[in-house]
């Protein structure tokens, strides 16, 4: 079972508030837990740090410059 997921959104405040309730109702319907220490963000080249760490601080990761593959 693949229960890995990908969200885009625009880092304009209102889509990462929006990200994070779509994050807590998932857990309430489903009775699964995300687990954030596993996840991480990666951010755009034009994504300005200030940007960054907003959507960090609203959202609990951490960021990575790129995302690996695994089995």
């Amino acid at each position: 079972m693949n229960d890995d997921s990908l969200v885009f959104g625009r880092d304009n405040g209102g889509d990462t508030k929006t990200i994070k309730r779509i994050l807590l109702t998932f857990e309430t319907a489903s009775g699964e837990k995300i687990n954030f220490e596993k996840s991480a963000i990666t951010f755009s080249l034009n994504v300005q740090q200030v940007d960054q760490d907003g959507v960090l601080r609203v959202l609990g990761l951490t960021s990575v410059a790129t995302h690996d593959k695994y089995l």
